[in-house]
């Protein structure tokens, strides 16, 4: 975990459920969140409270696995997952796929 000093503490919790969502999920807490409002579904059918559909969380996957996920919380949800797929990009270079 990563918090920069500008950003609220309240972003921690957020940036962890949206890294679950992601790793757990294996796609993107966007993905999920467009999928539900698209069905005009809540997340509460997932009874799993530490799961969001707020865009920041990407999975880490490598050669098929989810081995984690890196999010992003505390700007817009277009910086957020910009900054996420660079994490992504970042934590990934120079795996075997």
């Amino acid at each position: 975990l990563l918090r920069l000093d500008t950003a609220p503490a309240s972003s921690i919790a957020v940036a962890c459920s949206k890294a679950r969502t992601a790793a757990r999920l294996r796609r993107s807490s966007r993905e999920l969140g467009e999928s539900l409002r698209a069905r005009g579904a809540d997340i509460g059918w997932y009874a799993d409270p530490r799961l969001t559909g707020w865009s920041g969380g990407v999975p880490v996957i490598v050669g098929g696995t989810v081995v984690g996920a890196v999010a992003v919380s505390g700007l817009s949800e277009d910086d957020d997952v910009e900054l996420a797929a660079l994490g992504v990009a970042a934590a990934t270079a120079g795996a075997t796929p």
